[in-house]
């Protein structure tokens, strides 16, 4: 069973933020992205095997899978990536046992009103 070092909402995703400081700071050896939309794109896949750390990405279907079989991977420590706070609840109402979740930057969009400088929650 893997170990979950950190879980993040960002729409960024795997960026420089996530692979220079909190893939150190949390001594992480693989992320995992779950995104319907990037899990099923090849081209997102080939950016984020350039990142200096097993980065796989899994629909919403297959992470529950993979959850409740192994958490992930043996002997993994993880670093869980949401694009957005809708999945991320979705994953939590589904079963996913999370000790708390980190807000990175979430979008101003419609009706959400700015909680922090880059992030907005409606």
């Amino acid at each position: 069973m893997a170990e979950i070092k950190m879980t993040r909402v960002d729409f960024r995703l795997v960026h420089g933020q996530i692979v220079v400081k909190w893939c150190k700071a949390c001594d992480v050896d693989k992320i995992v992205v779950i995104d319907d939309v990037v899990s099923s794109e090849d081209f997102m896949s080939q950016i984020y095997a350039s990142a200096g750390v097993v980065v796989k990405s899994y629909s919403q279907e297959k992470a529950k899978r993979l959850w409740e079989k192994n958490r992930f991977g043996e002997k993994s420590k993880v670093l869980i990536l949401f694009k957005d706070i809708d999945t991320c609840y979705a994953m939590i109402k589904g079963g996913m046992e999370l000790k708390s979740v980190q807000l990175g930057g979430v979008p101003q969009m419609g009706d959400r009103r700015a909680v922090k400088r880059a992030g907005f929650l409606g």
